[in-house]
């Protein structure tokens, strides 16, 4: 159990977390427990991370994306820290053909290392300027391996986070006008490439690696309050990176949504 203080960011409380633990792709089992989850006992949000592929032609990958669909257009609440599967039956790829009827859209991985940044865009929301800090204009970084870029959105319902911009390598023009973050503008979808968005070591002496290409999840000693991580990203290109608090950010306006305009609102 959560319970809210007086000084919270964001007062909540009373949370269950269910974990299914995935890897590749779900199992014909899993996909009837996360079909129960997600449209029997309707939970709140649904976040996916590294290790769900689901972009193939099995009977179980195809009910798990129509599930999620089914879900999103319930008014559930979808969260994608995604990379997806880096090969031609990538997840995201095939979700996104799928749910928004266009089999143009193209998933492609950003460089094939770690420690690339993203510039996060101006946009003056609550992802990118929220209550748990401004990073506008900011970067954020990728951990450990590549990030997932998509291309072939539609552009007039998605507002554009990052680019498949990667700027420790810019004569790297392949991705760049692909897409690595995005929420869409009237379902509740987040989406960004990279699963390792939320990587952190911190311990209770602090955060305990000062690697650029590796953990880029930063919090400040003692008050577990998310802060930027100085100094990260690929060769000689380090920056300051927002992680932590666009990702927090991103949950609190999870649950805001899920509060007022999701699954179980009245």
């Amino acid at each position: 159990m959560v319970r809210k203080k007086e000084t919270s960011y964001l007062k909540t409380e009373g949370y269950e977390i269910i974990y299914p633990g995935i890897n590749g792709s779900p199992t014909t089992t899993q996909v009837s427990s996360i079909k129960n989850y997600l449209l029997t006992e309707k939970v709140d949000i649904c976040y996916i991370g590294q290790d769900i592929y689901a972009g193939g032609t099995s009977a179980s990958d195809k009910e798990f994306r129509s599930i999620l669909a089914e879900y999103l257009n319930k008014k559930g609440v979808l969260i994608l820290f995604w990379e997806a599967n880096p090969y031609s039956n990538g997840g995201a790829q095939t979700f996104f053909q799928e749910f928004f009827a266009n089999p143009n859209i193209k998933q492609e991985r950003v460089n094939a290392r770690g420690g690339g940044l993203y510039k996060l865009s101006g946009i003056n929301d609550e992802i990118t300027n929220g209550p748990f800090g401004d990073a506008r204009g900011k970067y954020w970084g990728e951990d450990a391996s590549w990030a997932m870029s998509i291309g072939n959105l539609p552009s007039g319902e998605i507002d554009v986070y990052s680019w498949g911009d990667d700027y420790t390598d810019n004569g790297d023009t392949a991705t760049h006008s692909y897409v690595t973050g995005f929420k869409h503008r009237t379902l509740n979808l987040i989406f960004f490439g990279d699963g390792g968005f939320p990587s952190s070591t911190y311990t209770a002496n602090g955060n305990s690696s000062n690697s650029a290409t590796i953990c880029p999840f930063y919090w400040e000693a003692g008050t577990m309050k998310p802060i930027p991580k100085p100094n990260y990203g690929y060769g000689s290109a380090g920056q300051n990176v927002y992680n932590s608090i666009v990702w927090c950010n991103v949950m609190a306006w999870a649950i805001k949504q899920a509060q007022f305009n999701g699954i179980n609102t009245p």
